[in-house]
């Protein structure tokens, strides 16, 4: 088998070879559609989780929880995948082994091995030539919106201030998605689309190198409402009599999965964090040198500059280095869950004894989800304490 590597395969020092797209196309005929990325301790293969599929249906196959490290596996190593939601370990072999998709009540999947971060369809070339993720589409900063916009409300609703917002992320409204990229379709004629909703930027030595955006939504009485992408309007999707009650589906969203964050297409997450920039920007002028660890942009906002996000349950080398490279005291704030455990111990085996920088894993009341759940005097005496305890 020819094993030669083109230009366009070699990203950061890790190769995409055709032994890596044989397993992958081989993992593909079993498990529907696998995306091939390169990380700094190897090329991995994202696809459908097994358990995610019982759990949560067809959006898995979308979503992609199950990391291979298929540079493992190449050296001998069987227990080599992930599922980056529920934790769970897989052998490849057992991956092998299972029945296809349509054998298992997932009809119509058709199968394929695609490398997003290195598409030309996700794409593009910015001002300074670089080579970045294609923008989502036409969008104005929260800055510039109208009192009672729905962005403006659903920052309201939440307790953050917009002008914090796009200091930290340029944080934007998308009204309209590009013409030229596909969004997954979700009842009530949704889509897993940035039009709708607010995006969040990635900026990193002045580029830009990702985004991500996030879908509005409020509670309001007994329905919780989503903001339709498309209609332009609140839509009551899920509804309960009492606070105690869980919330039960509208007519029409059977099956509905919101998609509460989706990432650019053609973003290298493992090689990115959120907030970088504004981050390393507030320590130049307080003279400071450290930073806050967050899961998602709205935790990371909670507590402003210079807090970031890794946007999802797992720290990658590339992140760690970022991390250790421009800061020297690091506070970790983890969700309240089994995947924020997940995460906390992925920090400490990065960042835990690395040479002259203090880590403090912080942990949040058991009170709160996440700290995008804390009120800001919450939040600010929280990180108040962190530093203290940080010295």
């Amino acid at each position: 088998m020819n094993n030669q590597v083109s230009a366009t395969d070699c990203i950061n020092g890790t190769y995409v070879t055709d032994r890596h797209r044989d397993i992958a196309a081989k993992l593909s005929m079993i498990h529907g559609k696998v995306r091939l990325a390169t990380e700094s301790n190897g090329v991995h293969a994202y696809m459908a989780s097994p358990s995610c599929l019982i759990k949560y249906g067809r959006t898995e196959l979308v979503k992609m929880h199950l990391a291979v490290n298929l540079d493992k596996w190449l050296a001998g190593v069987d227990l080599c995948a992930l599922c980056m939601k529920t934790n769970k370990s897989f052998k490849v072999t057992t991956l092998l082994k299972l029945a296809p998709l349509h054998m298992r009540g997932i009809p119509d999947v058709t199968p394929g091995v695609f490398e997003a971060e290195t598409n030309p369809e996700y794409l593009e070339l910015d001002a300074k030539g670089n080579r970045v993720p294609k923008s989502p589409g036409e969008c104005q900063l929260l800055t510039e919106l109208s009192t009672d916009h729905p962005a403006i409300e659903y920052c309201r609703y939440r307790g953050f201030e917009p002008a914090a917002l796009v200091d930290q992320f340029r944080a934007s409204f998308c009204s309209a998605e590009r013409e030229d990229l596909h969004w997954r379709p979700m009842p009530g004629g949704f889509a897993a689309t940035p039009q709708g909703r607010i995006v969040f930027f990635m900026d990193q030595r002045g580029v830009q190198v990702g985004w991500q955006a996030r879908i509005l939504e409020m509670d309001r009485k007994h329905s919780k409402y989503y903001f339709h992408p498309y209609d332009n309007q609140w839509v009551a999707v899920q509804q309960r009599l009492t606070p105690e009650q869980a919330w039960t589906l509208a007519p029409g969203f059977e099956g509905w999965d919101p998609a509460k964050y989706i990432l650019a297409y053609g973003t290298k997450r493992n090689a990115s964090v959120m907030g970088l920039d504004a981050a390393i920007e507030f320590n130049k002028k307080t003279g400071g040198s450290w930073c806050v660890i967050c899961e998602g942009p709205l935790d990371a906002a909670r507590f402003g500059p210079p807090a970031i996000a890794v946007m999802g349950k797992h720290l990658s080398e590339m992140q760690a280095k970022l991390i250790s490279d421009n800061f020297g005291r690091v506070i970790f704030v983890g969700d309240n869950d089994e995947a924020g455990k997940s995460l906390r111990q992925k920090v400490f085996d990065r960042l835990g004894s690395h040479p002259g920088l203090k880590l403090l894993l912080a942990d949040l009341p058991s009170k709160f989800k996440d700290a995008g759940d804390m009120k800001p005097f919450e939040a600010k005496h929280f990180l108040c304490q962190a530093l203290v305890n940080i010295k």
